[in-house]
């Protein structure tokens, strides 16, 4: 595919700051060999889901989307990197199987229910961005959102937690 899919704010699983429908769809479509070697353990989602959480903790989403993760004997590959050329089209295949998505107005609070950032970037699932957006027309500019993420921002929430996404942007118009 190209281009971004438009996520769904109902999708995303605050607790661990994954959008759980792009993430089980892309490995479901890229890997189901490797999920069936899972398929025997009743909560074996869940399981999955924890394992990515403690190792994003651990390693940060850099590494992590790198190496991918190890799960039982089980090896799940979370990104597919550009291929070098086009020689190989398996390689670019892969590459073009990846989901980038955006989704707004994400509610990221597992404590306050009504919390949201105005939108997020994900690569198969997991969170790469967020963004803030602010227009001069309801009189804010991008330091009222450099404010909210320094003051409004909890970082014990997951999706703010250190080294989970590699970027916060605050955006107007103009910066």
């Amino acid at each position: 595919g190209s281009g971004y899919l438009r996520g769904c704010a109902k999708d995303y699983n605050a607790e661990f700051a994954v959008d759980e429908i792009m993430f089980w769809a892309f490995l479901h479509e890229t890997q189901p060999k490797e999920l069936e070697k899972l398929h025997h353990k009743p909560d074996w989602k869940r399981q999955v889901i924890e394992r990515l959480h403690r190792k994003l903790k651990k390693d940060g989403i850099l590494a992590v989307l790198k190496k991918g993760l190890e799960v039982d004997n089980a090896h799940l590959t979370l990104l597919y990197r550009l291929p070098y050329n086009d020689l190989n089209p398996e390689v670019k295949a892969k590459f073009e199987s990846n989901r980038f998505s955006v989704t707004r107005q994400v509610h990221f609070s597992m404590a306050d229910p009504l919390k949201s950032v105005d939108m997020v970037l994900f690569i198969n699932g997991l969170a790469l961005a967020t963004l803030e957006l602010k227009n001069p027309w309801t009189g804010q500019n991008v330091n009222h959102a450099k404010k909210q993420y320094r003051e409004d921002r909890d970082p014990n929430e997951t999706l703010f937690h250190f080294r989970r996404c590699l970027v916060h942007f605050a955006v107007d118009p103009d910066e």
